[in-house]
């Protein structure tokens, strides 16, 4: 599916092919990367085609019913977060 995307989206060099690479396990994904042919001449072409790329990719995942899901963490400092709190250690003999 993700390389149909490219494919519809950017016409491939005759004897070139897309290139798809499973690359690691995030904390909440499987990252990958996609290699493919475009006609580039700047910098500037290569992000509007990264853009692209990405956007075609998202909605042929929506078309599919997949999420891309992201980690959610909340963090609780307590009604005063920025005090430390002061221990009072004493000798329990006094």
């Amino acid at each position: 599916m993700t390389e149909n995307a490219i494919k519809s989206k950017f016409e491939q060099r005759s004897g070139e092919s897309i290139q798809f690479f499973y690359t690691e396990f995030g904390n909440s994904s499987i990252n990958y990367v996609i290699r493919f042919w475009t006609d580039v001449t700047n910098q500037s072409d290569v992000y509007k085609t990264q853009h692209s790329a990405i956007l075609a990719i998202k909605e042929a995942y929506n078309e599919q019913n997949i999420n891309i899901l992201f980690p959610i963490r909340t963090m609780d400092f307590g009604k005063n977060k920025f005090r430390s709190e002061a221990l009072d250690i004493r000798d329990p003999r006094d």
